[in-house]
């Protein structure tokens, strides 16, 4: 045996085992993404369902009622519409949540999931509505990215809502 064989089969050897892992990685990849979507959607709604309960027991307890609460968001976007009363979280995802154009309702979270330009991309959003009954304030622009604490004050009634703000501390 020559020298040189050695030397080729050790260069067979780890080309065959870079083409195993990127083959391995190929398929890999995107399914813990799909998982890592999922933990954040999961993730997210709960975090979604705190700030409600929140704001309904701050409602509830009458004027001068102030809940602090820590919120930690990784991805997506979180925000505050004073206009239309609402808190939306929005994300762009692999993952299907709901029949897309079809909003589905989980207590007083609406889930939406929309159909994006992309193949196999969604753009789920999940929005708590108060139009009804609370008047949501933010005295200054607050930025829902990673790690925040937040104070939710019931503020009083003006006419037919109670005025909720919610503040960064």
């Amino acid at each position: 045996m020559k020298r040189g064989d050695i030397w080729i089969s050790a260069v067979l050897y780890i080309a065959l085992g870079v083409m195993v892992l990127t083959i391995i990685l190929a398929a890999g990849l995107p399914v813990i993404q799909k998982m890592k979507d999922q933990y954040t959607l999961s993730q997210t709604k709960e975090i979604m369902f705190r700030i409600d309960e929140t704001i309904r027991s701050v409602y509830s307890q009458g004027p001068g009622a102030q809940i602090p609460l820590k919120t930690n968001i990784n991805r997506g976007n979180l925000m505050i519409n004073e206009d239309q009363d609402t808190i939306t979280w929005s994300f762009t995802s692999k993952v299907v949540k709901s029949e897309p154009g079809e909003p589905i309702r989980e207590g007083n979270l609406i889930i939406l999931t929309t159909n994006t330009s992309v193949s196999d991309q969604y753009i789920i959003d999940m929005t708590l509505n108060y139009t009804n009954y609370v008047d949501i304030q933010t005295p200054e622009q607050i930025q829902f990215v990673g790690s925040n604490q937040i104070l939710i004050r019931n503020e009083g009634s003006a006419a037919d809502h109670v005025n909720i703000s919610i503040t960064e501390i």
